[in-house]
């Protein structure tokens, strides 16, 4: 009878057992020197790697020859060991599959008929035997393989064993246990029998599933990012160290005219700076290379650029460094402002109040899944938000929104997904980092697999923070200036009526007494000067507005004539408080419009007595600092607020709106600081609330006048 198949192959690959302790030893010591030379290559190739490569592409593709290398080398390793070993085995009888039974990759062997003579456990799990006895003896059309995978792999065997030389690293695909398919990097030499002839096949498989998996996601990753630059609003531009373009995104094409194959490789400075500029480029350039430092680098300038077609245009320009390797890169964001800059001077024309306000325009590109979670976000984030790309991959919007925001724009983001709707100019307020809320303008359009899926969102968020603030503070000022008229309203009805009822009685009673007529007279007169200096007050302002200055004549004179040009007022207006002066060198001697001054004294004594208690003390001192005199009044009333107090310069402002009772418009403060700041001086108000105000001002001494007088 004829020896069965499986006791053939143990008779002739198998041996004397007893030999079986030296061949598991040397199996042992391959296995170290295989596991030592597999670390060493795991642990520094991928850091050489990114030593060498720079560019993500290039990474890529080197990533992906060191795994061919590696595998290469691993069967060649593995196939010298198997060679030695199975020669070893033959002339000692020891069992093969004892030496690569710890060896962590999938190893078969088979003979000439392709059938399997054994395997290691980890290549009969795969072939979905279970253990690896019960592959002795099957072909590959036995296994679970399909029949075209089962072909190609008998094609491969016999193309081995037929030609005698290796075949490695080919892409195998197999039909798994779970139903899933696996990709193998696969190498086969030829075994030889003691006489050289050929006897069979071995192979050695390394799973690469998760390798070409990660390859593809790189790849996706790598086209995303691509799309959403090609997206991108504003022009992207990458420059080395000596000014040549490496980079030209479409958005940069549109905007200076010239496409990518006619720029790449070319100075940017001929390109799109006019050539005024071009000699301080090269020159800063220059000098950032050898200090490292750089006026216009990482922050955002406005500069001319020059189109294709000769004409010079405005653009918005920020610029960042990368050092790599000790070289240096540069990334250039660029927007064309043309428009924004019409805008502007539309805007000026058309409102006064907007003449010195620039809106600025950051745009941040982003992509976002179903579930509104960042999976791409473009540098200019930081700039928006505080955060680094890093910190915002993986959240939602609603991350970085206050509380009541973040519900309301999930809402709408929820009904937005359920309709795959476009979404444009949609407001939102969004947390930056340093605690700060920044208002954005979010533009957005949704994105679909081959099948209609919805992915998620592409789009991009501008920065509109500056526009609210600007259009709060014109209803800010459009209620004070209805304000400013109501006060005015109120400020002149009570003297002309009193001037209208005086007149009348002047009028319709000729046999009035002379005194009381005099009274009369008096009444009106101080009424008219009253109205008068209102009427003053409100064209002074508007002088100032308009850019044309205070009128002012300068004379030398004392401290002591300053104080002693105020003495009428006070004795007419602070009759119901205490008054302590204390002049510190009365004599000392400023240059000063006289009236001016007169007219700030009047102002900060009279809001001091008007805010304070009847009776209560009101203090003036004055002191030198230096060139300069100081002067301080301190009162003890109803104080203000910090934000009265920030406000308390502000045309029409009053601190206290409700105390009808005290007159003025609101013009006051900001006269006397212009008056101040106009002789040179600076003014300063501290106040608390119930906690009394102070408010001192300095002049400029004359210092001809001190020098000549000692």
């Amino acid at each position: 009878m004829q020896e069965p198949f499986q006791n053939r192959v143990s008779s002739k690959i198998l041996g004397k057992k007893q030999i079986l302790g030296k061949i598991q030893k040397a199996s042992f010591k391959g296995a170290v020197i295989y596991a030592l030379v597999a670390g060493a290559w795991i642990l520094f190739s991928d850091r050489i790697l990114l030593w060498f490569f720079d560019d993500p592409l290039l990474l890529t593709r080197a990533q992906t020859l060191k795994g061919w290398l590696f595998v290469g080398a691993s069967a060649l390793l593995l196939s010298w060991l198997m060679r030695h070993y199975i020669r070893q085995a033959y002339r000692e009888g020891a069992l093969l599959e004892e030496v690569i039974s710890h060896i962590p990759i999938y190893v078969f062997w088979k003979d000439r008929e392709a059938r399997y003579l054994n395997c290691n456990q980890r290549f009969a799990s795969v072939a979905g035997v279970g253990s690896r006895e019960n592959i002795v003896g099957k072909t590959d059309y036995e296994l679970m393989w399909r029949r075209e995978d089962a072909e190609l792999i008998r094609r491969n065997d016999f193309s081995v064993m037929t030609g005698g030389r290796p075949l490695l690293d080919v892409e195998e695909t197999h039909l798994q246990a779970d139903g899933g398919t696996a990709t193998f990097l696969t190498s086969r030499v030829p075994l030889k029998g003691e006489s050289g002839d050929v006897i069979g096949v071995l192979g050695i498989c390394s799973d690469i599933t998760r390798r070409k998996r990660e390859e593809e996601e790189l790849r996706e990753s790598r086209d995303r990012a691509q799309a959403n630059l090609d997206a991108a609003l504003d022009a992207i531009i990458e420059m080395d160290g000596k000014g040549i373009i490496s980079g030209w995104n479409p958005r940069a094409a549109e905007i200076f005219g010239w496409p990518a194959e006619e720029v790449v490789g070319r100075r940017l400075s001929e390109k799109i700076m006019p050539d005024r500029f071009r000699k301080s480029h090269e020159e800063g350039l220059r000098h950032f290379l050898e200090t490292g430092e750089g006026p216009i680098l990482n922050r955002r300038i406005e500069v001319t650029a020059l189109h294709r077609d000769g004409h010079e245009f405005p653009i918005k320009l920020a610029v960042a460094p990368i050092r790599r390797r000790g070289a240096y890169r540069f990334i250039a964001f660029i927007e064309d402002i043309t428009h924004h800059k019409e805008a502007e001077k539309a805007l000026r024309e058309s409102r006064k109040l907007f003449r010195d306000l620039v809106e600025r325009i950051n745009d941040w590109v982003w992509e976002i899944d179903r579930n509104a979670a960042y999976t791409y976000v473009s540098p200019r984030v930081r700039s928006l938000l505080g955060y680094g790309r890093k910190e915002v991959i993986g959240k939602t919007p609603f991350d970085f929104m206050p509380e009541l925001e973040a519900k309301r724009m999930e809402a709408l983001f929820r009904e937005q997904k359920e309709k795959a709707q476009d979404f444009d100019a949609l407001e939102n307020t969004y947390r930056h980092k340093d605690g700060r809320l920044v208002v954005l303008e979010t533009s957005g359009a949704p994105f679909f697999d081959e099948d209609g899926t919805l992915l998620g969102y592409r789009g991009a968020n501008r920065d509109i923070t500056e526009r609210k603030r600007v259009e709060e503070a014109l209803r800010e000022s459009d209620r004070m200036k209805t304000e400013f008229v109501r006060t005015v309203a109120h400020e002149f009805r009570a003297p002309l009526t009193s001037i209208q009822e005086f007149s009348e009685l002047l009028l319709g009673r000729e046999d009035l007494p002379g005194e009381q007529r005099r009274e009369l007279l008096g009444t009106i007169h101080a009424r008219a000067a009253a109205l008068g200096r209102t009427v003053s007050d409100i064209l002074e302002i508007t002088r100032i507005e308009e850019g044309q200055g205070l009128p002012l004549t300068r004379e030398p004179c004392t401290v002591k004539e300053l104080f002693d040009r105020l003495g009428p007022f006070l004795e007419i207006k602070a009759s119901g408080h205490r008054l302590e002066i204390t002049l510190a060198e009365e004599s000392a001697r400023v240059l000063v419009d006289k009236a001016k001054i007169g007219q700030v004294l009047e102002n900060i004594v009279s809001n001091a007595l008007k805010y304070s208690r009847e009776g209560s003390l009101v203090r003036i001192r004055g002191e030198p600092e230096g060139e300069l005199y100081r002067v301080t009044v301190t009162d003890h009333g109803i104080g203000m607020t910090p934000e009265q107090v920030g406000r308390v310069f502000d045309k029409f402002y009053r601190a206290d709106e409700s105390r009808t009772t005290v007159a003025g418009v609101g013009l006051g403060m900001s006269i006397v600081k212009n008056i101040v700041e106009a002789h040179g001086g600076r003014i300063q108000v501290k106040s608390e609330p119930c906690g009394g105000t102070e408010v001192s001002f300095t002049l400029l001494r004359d210092a001809a006048g001190q020098n000549g007088g000692g």
